[in-house]
């Protein structure tokens, strides 16, 4: 995948750290908020991608390293 090829590996990080950046940008933006509860069903965009990541083994909270 030519993606792939193109990420450089640069330190362990913890599935909360990534969680936190991705709140602070997407979950911070009122369309993706609107997305999770109008389009979704979800009662926030936190709970929607929450559980999301929980489909994948991860979830905010249990401090899992994603390396």
């Amino acid at each position: 995948m030519v993606i792939m090829s193109s990420l450089k590996f640069m330190r362990d990080v913890s599935w909360d750290e990534v969680f936190a950046e991705w709140k602070a940008h997407e979950g911070a933006d009122p369309v993706w908020q609107a997305f999770a509860r109008e389009e979704k069903g979800w009662e926030s965009w936190e709970a929607w991608r929450t559980h999301q990541a929980a489909q994948f083994g991860r979830g905010s909270g249990n401090g899992s390293s994603l390396s």
